[in-house]
């Protein structure tokens, strides 16, 4: 596993037609700009399952400064401070693409 700056991640999210996070939910990403906020919400998501309940989660700029990163998947912390799995949906390798 290797670490990745927010800003780098970020690219590499808008750049993605959608995610699968913790390993359940299909989701398209609603992002913002990053700013200097640590308060700034730069990545939204939802999704609701096949019983009709709604789940969404919140990732702030402070929580994610630096980003984990395993194969195409990458490991950020939302606004309630747990780490949620996302796995990006375009074929690209997020650790290979570290090392290049």
């Amino acid at each position: 596993m290797k670490t990745i700056p927010l800003h780098k991640a970020f690219n590499w999210l808008v750049a993605s037609s959608a995610v699968i996070w913790d390993d359940n939910f299909l989701s398209y990403l609603s992002t913002s700009q990053l700013t200097d906020d640590p308060e700034n919400e730069f990545l939204y998501l939802s999704a609701t399952d096949e019983e009709g309940n709604e789940f969404s989660v919140k990732f702030k700029q402070g929580n994610n400064e630096t980003v984990k990163v395993c194969g195409n998947s990458m490991f950020l912390v939302d606004d309630e401070g747990d780490t949620i799995q996302l796995t990006l949906l375009d074929p690209i390798n997020v650790e290979d693409a570290v090392s290049s």
